[in-house]
């Protein structure tokens, strides 16, 4: 499992080498990448998926306080 996240996250770094928004091929659907620690910042709307390749992720969504690891 460990060689299979390692070669996606090597994937994922080469289709999306920079931090920060990226315009999908479908419409409607961008491509979100954080690859550093980050203040408060508005970047989460819905409907979404989170896919965290590494590391840990929070977002606080009004009270409500999400991790994902």
């Amino acid at each position: 499992m460990h060689a299979t996240l390692n070669e996606l996250k090597q994937k994922v770094e080469a289709m999306f080498p920079l931090s920060g928004e990226t315009q999908s091929a479908i419409k409607g659907l961008s491509i979100f990448k954080r690859s550093e620690a980050l203040q408060n910042q508005y970047c989460l709307y819905r409907p979404m998926a989170v896919l965290v390749l590494q590391g840990e992720k929070q977002s606080i969504l009004g009270t409500d306080k999400c991790v994902y690891k």
